[in-house]
């Protein structure tokens, strides 16, 4: 249980072309880890920030670690344009991939603590779905939205929150944004920088727009997300 921020790199396309640079190390597979030490406060906020729609299912058949076959029992693809109303033959291929920043769906942990995001990634030719990170079959899911309005309010929120922990004078800040969420912002990005510039009252932070984040909330263990925030204070 010791807290886990962070977040993963990749490409575009989704084809395994990402890279890791690791002083002058560079590497396709594997992990960079920086550890952290202070005798003071380290405080984290990991969050979806999307909302239930109040839609939501069974995965009933999963292959592999990522892609589910079936949603109470209908092919996944075909469940997700009847919840969405997308058009199926719109939304194939590496297509899904828009539809599922602005519809994902989201897993609770056992004790409601925090919702993670499962995005769609591909739209496979069977009517399966690629996700963005491990689905089990007998899990719930719920379609989750968001509006750009939403993604840019919820930095503000979560800043919030992040800065009611804080106990001691703050030596900086880690955020790891979602790159997802940064493409769906688009050209209103700008106003997510003046929010963070102000809610850090001019200390300093480095920020980072990965492909899956990983973070710790209050009484949860360590967990990994799509279109995640997971913020970090470092105090004195």
């Amino acid at each position: 249980r010791v807290p886990v921020f962070g977040g993963c790199a990749a490409d575009d396309q989704f084809e395994n072309k990402w890279k890791l640079f690791v002083n002058d190390t560079v590497i396709s597979d594997g992990c960079a880890i920086m550890l952290i030490y202070n005798k003071k406060g380290i405080n984290s906020v990991f969050e979806s920030t999307f909302k239930e729609t109040g839609v939501s299912g069974i995965i009933t058949k999963v292959s592999g670690d990522r892609t589910i076959e079936e949603i109470d029992n209908v092919p996944a693809l075909e469940k997700y344009a009847e919840w969405t109303g997308f058009d199926i033959e719109k939304i194939r291929g590496i297509n899904l991939l828009d539809a599922g920043i602005i519809y994902p769906f989201g897993i609770k942990d056992p004790i409601d603590s925090v919702t993670l995001i499962r995005q769609p990634i591909v739209a496979n030719s069977d009517d399966t779905i690629t996700m963005s990170n491990k689905v089990v079959d007998g899990t719930c899911i719920n379609l989750m939205a968001a509006s750009v309005s939403d993604l840019i309010k919820s930095v503000d929120e979560s800043l919030e929150r992040l800065n009611d922990k804080v106990r001691n004078d703050v030596a900086g800040y880690l955020f790891f944004h979602c790159g997802k969420r940064k493409y769906f912002i688009d050209d209103r990005l700008n106003e997510v920088y003046y929010l963070m510039k102000k809610k850090t009252q001019g200390k300093p932070f480095l920020g980072t727009f990965s492909f899956g984040e990983f973070g710790f909330n209050d009484h949860s263990a360590n967990s990994c997300g799509s279109l995640m925030l997971s913020f970090v204070s470092i105090e004195k």
